[in-house]
C-alpha cells in the first residue's frame, strides 16, 4: 500500500518508472509532446527528454526478468495480459486495502504504460461487485479490471512496431 494506497501517485509517474526497468536503469522525465512541426515541416519546438542512470543495467534486467514472469508465467496474476503478437511485456498488478484502487503497470522494451481504477469521489468505496465493460467483478483486482484496460491499449499502441526483447539478466546476479 506505500506505492499505491497511501501516497499519492499517477498512472504517469508508474509507467515512468516502469519505462526505467525496460531502459535497463535509465529514467528519463516524461514530455507529453517532443516534436511540433509546421506545415512545412519545419520544426518549431524540439525538446529531449533528461535522462540519467538510477539503477545498474544487472539490476533492472533482474526485475525485467521477474516482472516478465506476472504476464507470461502459468497462474500468475497478470496472464491476462499477454500481448495479442505474442511479444513479451512485463508487469505488475496492485490492489489496495479494500479495493478501493486496483492497477496494472506494464511495458515491453519499448513502451511503458500504467492503468488506474479508481473511487475517485473520496468517498472510500470498495470496487468490489461492480460492473466493469458489462461484467460483473465480485472481488476487484489489478489483474481483472485495469489490466485488460492495458492490454487493448498496448495491442493497439504497439500494432506494427517491431517486436524486442528484454536483455537476459547475468544468473550471477538474479
Amino acid at each position: 500500500s506505500f506505492t499505491l494506497g497511501s501516497n499519492t501517485v499517477s498512472p504517469l509517474a508508474m509507467a515512468e518508472g516502469y519505462a526505467m526497468f525496460a531502459a535497463r536503469g535509465v529514467h528519463c522525465n516524461s514530455i507529453a509532446v517532443l516534436q511540433v512541426r509546421d506545415r512545412n515541416d519545419e520544426l518549431i519546438v524540439d525538446r529531449t527528454p533528461t535522462c540519467n542512470r538510477v539503477l545498474e543495467e544487472g539490476i533492472a534486467d533482474g526485475v525485467n526478468d521477474v516482472l516478465v514472469g506476472v504476464i507470461h508465467n502459468s497462474g500468475a496474476t497478470g496472464t491476462r495480459m499477454k500481448l495479442s503478437d505474442g511479444r513479451v511485456a512485463a508487469g505488475k498488478t496492485g490492489t489496495t486495502n479494500n479495493s478501493i484502487a486496483v492497477w496494472f503497470a506494464g511495458y515491453t522494451p519499448q513502451l511503458a504504460t500504467a492503468v488506474a481504477v479508481a473511487d475517485l469521489d473520496g468517498e472510500q468505496t470498495s470496487l468490489d461487485g461492480r460492473t466493469y465493460n458489462g461484467e460483473r467483478i465480485s472481488s476487484a483486482c489489478g489483474g481483472c479490471i485495469p489490466g485488460p484496460i492495458w492490454k487493448q491499449a498496448m495491442d493497439g499502441a504497439l500494432d506494427g512496431a517491431r517486436k524486442a526483447a528484454f536483455t537476459k539478466p547475468n544468473p550471477k546476479i538474479v
